[in-house]
């Protein structure tokens, strides 16, 4: 995302991820966009100055609502910085870490507002004006219990993975003058973003509905080809002449073996006609 002169991005193996919705508030300050969160992925945060400022600057990082520290950027500066994990000393750390909620049905974590900022992550930029040097506190994530009803349709939250070496990187004091710009990255599974119309349909699965409704087209195609009348109209007028010449036969020897009548006696005879091909005949 990009708002005023700072650029961010949640990178998993060095490649930013999708960022949809993006918003900005009415004051211009903020903005915020979705993230999906895939379990057991380890991920950074990275961001830049987009413009060199006349002082320094710190993009500090919370997540969870747990103030992760900062990184600071000397005046003038535009590089890239990558804020890779939590500090644990001046040469170790630990990487940032999606995991899966833990979550119960024990009602005394229903109303933990501690866990009310599961779900986000935040970087604030400030100008800061820093001090003297000091030591690296050690960071700690909770991963305490979450109420399955106060959950928020989640399934991730970040944990801290195992110690790791990194180049020594001091520490110092740093005041705050003001805040510049915010940007919250809400991050949730893929699956409750596309179920919530966030992020677009799997392409895998709409590529399979594509092929299902194409099969179905071709077999329509086939049952229309075996509807009656495009078969061979000759052979069926020819049965059809066959059967009539039959009724017709049968007919003429039935009046043959009709009983004659004696005297002047006269019998009112019912004439007898075939019905011909095309002709429509009404049963009443």
């Amino acid at each position: 995302m990009k708002l005023a002169d700072f650029e961010a991005h949640i990178n998993v193996d060095g490649v930013a991820l999708p960022e949809y919705s993006c918003q900005t508030d009415k004051d211009g300050e903020k903005v915020s966009c979705w993230i999906p969160s895939e379990a057991g992925k380890s991920f950074t945060v990275s961001w830049k100055t987009l413009v060199g400022k006349p002082y320094e600057i710190s993009g500090k990082v919370n997540i969870d609502g747990n103030s992760l520290g900062g990184r600071i950027q000397y005046p003038n500066a535009t590089m890239t910085v990558e804020h890779t994990g939590a500090s644990i000393s001046s040469t170790t750390e630990r990487p940032f870490i999606f995991s899966s909620l833990n979550t119960t049905d024990d009602d005394t974590y229903l109303n933990n507002t501690t866990t009310m900022s599961i779900g986000d992550i935040t970087i604030a930029f400030w100008e800061i004006v820093t001090g003297e040097e000091t030591y690296a506190i050690p960071i700690t994530l909770s991963n305490e219990k979450v109420h399955e009803r106060s959950k928020k349709a989640m399934a991730h939250r970040v944990e801290l993975g195992e110690l790791k070496e990194r180049s020594s990187r001091k520490t110092v004091m740093a005041t705050n003058v003001r805040v510049l710009s915010t940007f919250v990255f809400k991050y949730r599974s893929i699956d409750i973003l596309r179920a919530e119309g966030i992020a677009p349909p799997d392409p895998a699965a709409q590529k399979r509905k594509a092929d299902d409704i194409d099969g179905k087209d071709d077999d329509d195609e086939e049952e229309e080809e075996e509807e009656p009348g495009n078969g061979n109209e000759e052979a069926d007028q020819a049965e059809l002449k066959a059967l009539l010449e039959k009724v017709n036969a049968i007919q003429s020897k039935l009046a043959k073996k009709a009983p004659k009548v004696k005297g002047n006696k006269r019998v009112k005879t019912e004439s007898y006609s075939a019905f011909v091909p095309g002709e429509v005949i009404d049963l009443t």
